[in-house]
Formats: C-alpha cells, structure tokens, sequence
C-alpha cells in the first residue's frame, strides 16, 4: 500500500483544533486576516441544526473520527447548502478522509523551496517526484485508475514477454473516468474540490475554452456568493489540487520500486547490450516504448481533452492560483509550485501555434515529464547511428519514434 494515513497518535496534532495553529505560525507574517484552516465562524446561511451539527462535525474531526465527522458535515450541509463555513469544513473531513495530511505536505514543500540549489533548476515535473511519496496508489489495485486490462488495442502496459516483461507500466484511463473509478482516496480529493468550487472565484478556476477543468466549469460549481473566508476555503482548494496532480503523476509515470519511473527504466534497459539481440529488435523495442509512451502522453487534441496529463497541468495552475490569491502566504509554501508553474506556462505558450492538432498544455508537460527518457533514447540513437548500426529503414523508424517522445532534436541528426 502507498496511502499514507495520519497516524493515530497525530491526529489530534493535525486536527481541525491545532492544524490551524501550525499553518496560523507558518504565514505569522500576513499582514492581512489571520489563517485558521476551519475556525467555526458564525454565517446567516445557518440554521441552529445546522451550528450544531457542524460543532459535532468538528469535534468528531479532532478526535480523528472522520467517518462520523463526514456524516454531521453532510447534514449540516443538507441543512445549510448556501453555507460557506460547512462546505470548508467538509472539504477538510474529505481531505482527512484521503489520508492526505496537508501539514506533510506544506513542509515539504518549504522543504523543496529552502533548498536553493534544487529550486534554481526545478520544473513542475520536478516538484511532483519531490513529493510523491507523500501520496501514491495501491500497487495491488490499480484497476480503477487504468484501461480495461492495461491494455490499448494490441499495447500491453504488462506484457509477459517480449524485452519490457519485467517493467510493467499503467495505461491511464481518462481523468473523469479515474475519478469516478479510482477507489476512495481519489473519490473524497475529488469531493473536497466539489464541495468547495461554488465558494471560491473565477480566479481560481480552469475555465480557458479548450483545456478547462470540466468541475469548474459545471452547473453545481456556479458561485454562491461573496468568498468570506478566503484563507480557508482557497488553502482547501490548493492542496486538494495539489493532491490529485501527485496521484495521477504516480500513475502516469509509475514506479512500483521507487526511483525512476518504469518508462525510464524502459529506455534505460535499451541502452544495455545484452539487453536485445539485433538491431530490428532494437528499433522494435523503441516504437513500442513510443506507442505506449503516446498512450500515457496523449497530445492530440481529442484525447488530450480529459487526460490526466492534462488534469495535472490543470491542477498545478489551480494550485498555484490558490496559493496567489491567500494573503500573505510565504513563499516557502508556494514558490515552488508557482515558479514550476510559470515555467511550464512559458513552454506551452512557446509551443501553443506550432501544432495546432495538438494540446500545447499537454505537449508541455510531457517535454518535462519524459525529457530523461528521451535524452537516454536520443543518446542511444546518436551512438547507433555513429557506430553504422542504424542505417536506412530502420534508422527511419528509430527516429519516428524518438520524434513522438519529444521534439528536441537528437544531436547530429535532422529530424
């Protein structure tokens, strides 16, 4: 198992009651409201039901006992649907629901951020291996995340022969698909999104025609009214994004041994000699580490429409525009998630026109997010190609498939 779970001993550490005070230390220097997570505000869209109900919520919730705490929250909100105050208080039982402790991660993310040498370099794609273990997959039921039997036509992500038998990867299903398949973790990240998106603006939203966040742009996510406890409800919605951009980064670059993803191993393994026995098996091996390498990576913009690469992008930007738009937050919280951001902005404009059949968004973070894997697989041509092992057809094809990887040419050949 990959779920991380607050432990007993620390959930009343990182309870509605205390979480507040540890973030409230965190951003000591905002200059603006003070930044209590969940602090029980009063709200003309209660009734008495419902401050009751929520009081029991949270007091459920700092004993660590979720499951009722969802079940006072859900009535409170049944009562109080206009409420801004229970919809934060739920998006909190859901994220505690997840197992995902938001304290781990606003440390490692000052981690990531206090370590200058590694930030100067840092990508979004960067930022997401800093922080996958903090949130990962069941290895042992993957099933809800990916293509009925792993498979796309005649692509096997497990094959059980052939040169990649030993290093399975996952054929990702289309986002919506994962969210409403993808197990519980997956399911309450995606209430917490639910229930807050009518109480935050259009400034935290993906609505950009083409490459939105369908949730954001739903009926049930149209606005409620004026955002009252912005610090609150935006520090829920960051991390919930946040949290799903890890899990479906854990998925479409799966590691089952830790370390490299499996496709980088994949291509690694090409550059082993005894690993084929000729060169068609060879160029054989690189256009079906292609194939799949498309499936996980969809640019075209059909399917690119609700990947998950997408959804990730999507989710870094709503992350990063959570985090801009909360009062004096520090930038040992956000700037590695907003410089990353902002760096993958700028190479999808750079590409956004290029090709038009394709997701810019998409082809971005797939330069990112493959760019070990094409640098070992264009090193590997470049030596084949010197030695006079790769010559005519199949040089051909080993350069049609390194070329749907990326689009950085490979150094001395024209592509």
């Amino acid at each position: 198992m990959k779920f991380f779970f607050v432990p007993k001993t620390a959930k009343t550490r990182f309870g509605l009651g205390v979480l507040p005070i540890i973030v409230l230390v965190l951003l000591s220097s905002s200059c603006g409201e003070p930044f209590n997570i969940l602090g029980f505000i009063a709200d003309p869209a209660y009734n008495q039901n419902a401050i009751d109900l929520q009081s029991q919520a949270e007091a459920k919730y700092n004993k660590g006992e979720y499951e009722e705490a969802l079940s006072y929250a859900s009535q409170a909100r049944d009562l109080a649907p206009e409420s801004e105050a229970v919809a934060v208080t739920l998006s909190s039982i859901h994220m505690a629901l997840a197992g995902i402790d938001s304290f781990q991660l606003v440390t490692k993310l000052i981690s990531q951020n206090d370590d200058e040498t590694a930030l100067q370099g840092s990508t979004a794609a960067d930022t997401l291996s800093g922080l996958s273990g903090l949130i990962g997959i069941d290895t042992n039921d993957s099933s809800g995340f990916i293509l009925e039997g792993n498979r796309s036509g005649n692509i096997e992500g497990a094959p059980t022969t052939g040169v990649f038998k030993d290093l399975p990867v996952l054929l990702p299903k289309d986002a919506t698909s994962a969210r409403n398949e993808g197990g519980q973790v997956l399911y309450h990240i995606n209430q917490a999104i639910e229930v807050l998106c009518p109480f935050v603006g259009d400034e935290v939203k993906i609505l950009t025609e083409g490459s939105a966040d369908i949730r954001h742009g739903s009926e049930d996510c149209s606005s409620r009214g004026e955002v009252k406890l912005k610090p609150k409800s935006y520090f829920n919605w960051a991390f919930a994004h946040l949290s799903e951009a890890i899990l479906f980064h854990s998925v479409v670059l799966y590691a089952p041994e830790g370390g490299d993803a499996n496709l980088q191993r994949r291509a690694d393994l090409l550059g082993q000699p005894e690993s084929v026995a000729s060169t068609s098996e060879y160029v054989s091996a690189v256009t079906e580490l292609a194939e799949v390498t498309d499936i996980i990576f969809p640019t075209d913009t059909t399917s690119a429409a609700n990947s998950m690469l997408l959804a990730i992008f999507n989710d870094l930007d709503a992350t990063s525009r959570g985090f801009a738009n909360i009062s004096g937050i520090p930038d040992s919280i956000s700037a590695s998630i907003i410089e990353s951001l902002a760096g993958l902005k700028s190479q999808r404009d750079s590409i956004s026109g290029q090709n038009t059949d394709k997701n810019s968004s998409n082809e971005a973070l797939k330069e990112q997010l493959t760019s070990g894997l094409a640098g070992s697989l264009g090193t590997q041509i470049q030596e084949k190609v010197a030695s006079g092992e790769l010559q005519g057809e199949e040089l051909t094809d080993a350069r049609g498939a390194y070329s749907s990887i990326s689009s950085v040419a490979i150094e001395g050949c024209s592509l």
